[in-house]
Order: C-alpha cells, then sequence, then structure tokens
C-alpha cells in the first residue's frame, strides 16, 4: 500500500505505484492510477481521503488520467484504448478509441472539445470527445511522445519526445480550431 498527502489529506492507495493523477475541477475528487499490477483507477473524495470508487477495464498500465467534469474522466492507456468514465457509475461509459499503438499521454483543449493523445509512434491524435472519434492523426515525432500540453487559449498543443537534440525535443503543434483540427499544422520550435 502505497501513502500519499494531497494538502492535509493522507490517502492510502493499494497499489504500489501510481502512473497517473488528475483532481476533478471542483477539486472534490481526486483520481489516481497503479501500473500494469492492477490496471485500476481510484477515485477518492479530496476532503476526506475516503476511496469512493474503483475501476477496472484497462489492461496495462494507465497512462494518463484527466477530469472532463466533477462526474466524468478520461483515461489512456499502453493497451491502446482510450475509456470514458462516470464517478457515479463504477463501469466505463465505452471503450471509446482502440488502436494498435500504446498511448502515453493525453491533454484536453480548455473547452473540453477535443483530447491530444501522445503515442509511441510520435504521432498525436485529436479526438473528438462528442463525435467519440479521431478527428484528426498528425504525424509530428520520429520517436515516442513523453509528454503532452494544451495552451490555455486550445489552439496549440506542445509535445515532447527522445527524437532529437536541442530544440527538437518540443514541438508545437497548432489547432485550426474554426474548422475543428483539421487544419492542423506543426513546427518545430
Amino acid at each position: 500500500m502505497l501513502k500519499w498527502t494531497l494538502g492535509k489529506v493522507t490517502f492510502r492507495n493499494p497499489d504500489q505505484i501510481i502512473r497517473a493523477f488528475a483532481v476533478s475541477p471542483s477539486g472534490k475528487m481526486v483520481a489516481s492510477a497503479g501500473g500494469e499490477e492492477s490496471c485500476r483507477i481510484y477515485v477518492w473524495n479530496h476532503e476526506t481521503g475516503k476511496m469512493e470508487k474503483n475501476f477496472g477495464g484497462h489492461t496495462k498500465t494507465i497512462s494518463s488520467l484527466d477530469f472532463i467534469n466533477d462526474d466524468t474522466f478520461i483515461s489512456c492507456s499502453t493497451d491502446g484504448t482510450l475509456r470514458i468514465w462516470s464517478c457515479s457509475n463504477p463501469k466505463v461509459l465505452s471503450p471509446v478509441y482502440e488502436m494498435e499503438e500504446r498511448l502515453l499521454c493525453m491533454a484536453q483543449t480548455p473547452d473540453h472539445k477535443i483530447v491530444a493523445i501522445g503515442s509511441e509512434d510520435g504521432s498525436i491524435l485529436f479526438w473528438g470527445i462528442s463525435e467519440k472519434k479521431v478527428l484528426r492523426r498528425k504525424e509530428v515525432h520520429e520517436s515516442k511522445i513523453t509528454g503532452i500540453a494544451c495552451s490555455p487559449s486550445g489552439l496549440m498543443i506542445a509535445s515532447a519526445s527522445q527524437d532529437g537534440t536541442g530544440n527538437r525535443h518540443a514541438k508545437w503543434t497548432h489547432l485550426g480550431m474554426q474548422n475543428g483540427p483539421t487544419g492542423v499544422q506543426g513546427y518545430t520550435g
């Protein structure tokens, strides 16, 4: 069991390691995910430190978690799936997207309409939350994407990789948001 503290509250996580972590927009709920030992997601009440729910469904390491709202969160895994979950229902809402590549990281646009997913093959997948499908796939790096973030405006995605040296480690990708991510352009910064 792993003990960890957030503010003044101590949590007792059943897994020995935490691979992914997210806090709900209101700060009332916290989600954590362990490694390949359990492939489980735990949702905690932030005020009490009590585990409210635990979710299973992924078959390999859960690499990233993010809340869409206070009740709904998404997870991606090295099993190649992106899933949507409800805190009020311990079952996955749907195995949303499955692919052959391992999904390593993700970030949402601030309006919660698009999730940018970094994959092992160096591509970014732009997944529409309401459309429940990949809207665009953009080859950005030559090696696996190790980190991804969305700008506050929602128009830019930053991604990091192990594909080079110096400035080649990080790239910005512009989302042509006027018509969705169809006008995605990439450049090195």
